[in-house]
């Protein structure tokens, strides 16, 4: 044994002992339910003598700051001094034991945060305990940072969360184990200088709920204002998006007054065509959905609100949101056209994206869900592209020809039919019988020969200048629908999806406000 006699022979201190099996001790009245020990096992000592052990029992140690048990202490009647296993201390108390030179100290296995320390005594190192019921005080390289004042503090954390300029906790406790300074018993707090100072948003929970069936819960938001002027006179999108499917409705607004009367409309729409009812809507909580709180109570919908300034709250409609703008511009830099038509862009997203495989539906679409049919992904087309639509029924004599260059604007969802816009004269066609360009986009070219053939004086706004075989967009030109009546014409295969014939397929515009056969002005 490291530790085996004591030059006082009523010394009541504890050793540490790391040669030693077991806890020893040689006064019958260190331990707590002793009980006779009736085994035949004698201890073994430095000098080769073995000792009887007379009792076994339990000890409570109490330091400074903590309390340590000992488990199975042999009474050893004859032994010098009462000795500490440190292999079974360490075990019975999850901790580890550091030594150094002149101290050592006990720390807790996982945090290591210190628990005790003490220092070394005439070749011993001597266990802190309480005596007469004062702390134990101990001297080391540590003791520089304690003051007098520190001692009455219970909770040393906080004391050193406020030295350390408020730092988080974790901080708080590696440079307490740095200095090897007992943290004494640790005491959770809100320290309100943090909170007033540092106030945060907190991590947002995600909400596990998921309707099961359509409109059970529709999610809407409005986007706006928009910079510039669409040529259908719009500023604003609103979106409403089911839960159950994910399936995204796009109608376009001047002013968000008209918001109400849009949800109106699109409730009863689909209500009348699922043949069920809006359970629940969920907004933000902006003035223009305040208003729906009287039409809803009076129809009985449950009107949920995101709370103010919260709007990861109605995340699943604000990331919609994103997801179109952003496809809708990468459409519109694709085809080079004017930001003026970031309507038709963005009703063609709102398209798409219904159809578009989803991995939240396990890589099902939006429409596939909704309307459990496939869509028909060979009759897409490149938004932008020039194409050729048949317009022979406008015509006014037998020389005109056929066909003119159009641009593709995208879906129309009220006809079997695609959108074609004539930019020479501002008209949009409406028409099934089309052939399409793909890889040529004549306001990409037009602006590109714009760009090599400028020389206009420094500081003038240049023309756009365009190859003969384009004629010049009209940027303030008016727009209007035409529809070519499909009976009157005949082909032997239609490009256009059938899905796109659905009366419930409207989730890309607004008939009533955006394709109207009625002139628009351009802004």
């Amino acid at each position: 044994m490291v530790a085996s006699a004591s030059n006082n022979p009523a010394d009541e201190s504890w050793y540490l002992d790391s040669g030693a099996s077991h806890h020893l001790t040689q006064n019958l009245g260190n331990l707590t339910s002793t009980s006779p020990y009736t085994g035949t096992d004698r201890v073994t000592i430095g000098n080769g003598k073995h000792l009887s052990i007379s009792n076994i029992g339990s000890k409570q140690l109490h330091s400074h700051t903590h309390s340590f048990r000992l488990k199975k202490v042999f009474h050893v009647p004859f032994i010098s001094a009462n000795l500490i296993s440190v292999a079974k201390f360490c075990s019975e108390n999850n901790a580890l034991i550091e030594f150094h030179s002149n101290a050592f100290f006990v720390k807790d296995l996982h945090t290591k945060m210190v628990l005790a320390q003490g220092k070394l005594e005439n070749g011993l190192y001597k266990f802190p305990v309480f005596s007469n019921l004062k702390p134990y005080s101990s001297i080391n390289n540590a003791s520089v940072f304690h003051s007098q004042f520190s001692s009455t503090v219970e909770n040393k954390a906080e004391l050193w969360h406020n030295r350390l300029g408020h730092a988080s906790f974790d901080i708080v406790s590696k440079v307490m184990n740095t200095c090897n300074v007992a943290s004494g018993k640790y005491k959770s707090f809100v320290c309100s200088d943090c909170q007033l100072a540092k106030s945060h948003r907190l991590p947002t929970q995600l909400s596990n709920f998921h309707a099961s069936k359509p409109l059970e819960l529709v999610y809407t938001d409005i986007w706006g204002p928009a910079s510039i002027k669409s040529t259908s006179g719009a500023r604003y999108f609103i979106l409403f998006v089911d839960d159950y499917s994910r399936y995204t409705w796009f109608y376009s607004l001047q002013t968000k007054d008209q918001a109400l009367p849009i949800f109106k409309r699109f409730k009863l729409q689909m209500e009348n065509q699922f043949d069920t009812k809006i359970k629940c809507l969920q907004s933000d909580n902006g003035g223009e959905f305040r208003s729906f709180t009287s039409f809803l109570q009076a129809v009985g919908i449950a009107h949920r609100f995101s709370c103010p300034y919260n709007s990861t709250q109605n995340g699943r409609v604000e990331r919609k949101h994103r997801h179109v703008v952003e496809t809708g511009l990468a459409l519109l830099s694709h085809a080079s056209l004017p930001m003026k038509y970031w309507h038709y862009a963005f009703q063609t997203t709102t398209f798409l994206i219904n159809r578009m495989p989803s991995k939240v539906l396990e890589y099902d679409s939006p429409y596939f869900t909704l309307f459990r049919r496939h869509p028909d992904y060979k009759s897409f087309r490149v938004f932008g592209c020039l194409c050729y639509p048949f317009i022979r029924p406008y015509n006014t004599h037998k020389l005109q020809y056929r066909s003119v260059q159009c641009l593709f604007l995208g879906y129309s969802l009220n006809h079997k039919g695609f959108l074609c816009l004539d930019y020479a004269t501002g008209r949009v066609y409406i028409t099934p019988h089309v052939v399409f360009d793909e890889s040529t986009f004549p306001l990409a070219q037009s602006k590109s020969s714009s760009s090599s053939n400028d020389t206009s004086a420094e500081g003038s706004t240049p023309a756009l200048i365009t190859p003969p075989s384009f004629p010049c967009l009209l940027l303030d030109s008016k727009i209007s629908h035409a529809s070519i009546d499909s009976h009157s014409l005949s082909t032997s295969e239609s490009p256009i999806p059938t899905t796109s014939s659905s009366p419930l397929d409207t989730s890309s515009s607004s008939p009533a406000i955006d394709l109207s056969p009625k002139s628009v002005p351009e802004p």
